[in-house]
């Protein structure tokens, strides 16, 4: 976004100013803060967008499940800050939406998720740039996916169980949207 871009060159700016932090670092330091509100302002959009839409428990259930699987699982990536900004919005709005009319019976929906989780789990991480740092830490962020794709499995069952359809349907299409980032970056990387 770019008022995380901003607040981050701007406050890195500020404590090298003050000498809090050496010159050499402020990139570092603007990159970290950026990423840091990125997330905040990202999520909390999300959310507020949920509530007009009066979906704000379906709202919460997509920040929860999308933004940490997303992380390290990696994946395609938009070709500028614009286009990442309107297909991720676009893609919350697809998924609150579609959560009211998914009609697969819920052993079907969680034979399916778990299918997803365990096709995400092999495919992560999928990364396009500096393959070395990605193989390093490629069992580190396989061990954290099975901890998030467990939490989403056991959130959806109890969902599922307790006749929330809607709630359990985010986690799924999330799931679902992860795997289909993880193609698109997979194809990115073999057709460019």
């Amino acid at each position: 976004m770019v008022i995380s871009n901003k607040l981050g060159n701007n406050i890195s700016r500020s404590l090298t100013d003050r000498g809090l932090i050496c010159e050499e670092y402020r990139d570092s330091y603007a990159y970290c803060l950026e990423f840091m509100f990125d997330i905040i302002l990202f999520n909390t959009s999300l959310i507020l967008i949920g509530f007009f839409m009066h979906r704000a428990l379906l709202s919460v259930i997509f920040v929860l499940t999308l933004t940490p699987i997303k992380m390290v699982t990696g994946g395609a990536h938009a070709g500028s800050r614009l286009s990442c900004e309107v297909i991720s919005y676009a893609i919350f709005v697809a998924v609150i939406l579609l959560s009211s009319f998914i009609l697969v019976n819920a052993r079907a929906e969680f034979l399916i998720s778990l299918a997803l989780c365990v096709t995400i789990i092999i495919l992560t991480p999928v990364e396009v740039s500096d393959r070395s740092a990605v193989i390093a830490n490629r069992k580190r962020l396989r061990i954290i996916c099975v901890i998030f794709c467990a939490a989403a499995l056991t959130a959806e069952t109890i969902f599922l169980l307790n006749g929330y359809a809607d709630c359990a349907d985010v986690i799924f299409l999330c799931l679902a949207v992860t795997f289909i980032n993880q193609i698109i970056g997979l194809l990115t990387i073999h057709l460019l």
